[in-house]
């Protein structure tokens, strides 16, 4: 039996989908990007001869639109897989940039934002700032401790209520 692996990138932006074709068992993958020109086959011939279908893999992914967060029902935090009015690149659904800054606009104690620094190995890099909310138009921003693994000698956030 021949043996197939789907190699993804390290982006957790790259997609990857593997089909077994019912007559003979042999398996094809394909991989790319969201935003590249290059899709995978909505139709594929095996060597074996047989045509296959494949349904288009969904645009988004598979996540709930929103969760609430806490355990007083009439106190939660309400997160959607990213900021309703973010247009940026640097938060992915679900990732911890994106729930710190909703949850830093939600409850204040600091305001959450990432700067583009470039790009590695075609990758972005991101810095995570913190700031002091409403602190006016250049505000006073420190590196984000959360974000940080708390690896900045900083035992606290403004966010985080204190034990």
């Amino acid at each position: 039996m021949e043996q197939i692996r789907c190699f993804v990138g390290m982006s957790y932006e790259n997609r990857s989908l593997k089909a077994t074709c019912p007559q003979c068992n042999r398996s094809v993958c394909w991989n790319w990007k969201p935003g590249e020109a290059y899709r995978p086959p909505t139709n594929w011939n095996c060597r074996c001869g047989y045509n296959n279908s494949i349904a288009p893999p969904p645009s988004w992914p598979e996540v709930p639109r929103t969760l609430y967060l806490g355990h007083e029902r009439n106190h939660q935090l309400k997160i959607h897989p990213v900021h309703p009015r973010s247009v940026a690149d640097w938060a992915q659904p679900y990732s911890i940039r994106s729930f710190l800054r909703q949850a830093s606009e939600q409850l204040g104690g600091c305001s959450f934002g990432s700067v583009s620094q470039g790009r590695v190995m075609d990758e972005p890099v991101f810095k995570d700032i913190c700031s002091v909310p409403d602190d006016g138009d250049w505000p006073e921003t420190w590196d984000c401790h959360i974000t940080s693994g708390w690896t900045r000698d900083q035992r606290s956030c403004p966010l985080c209520i204190p034990a």
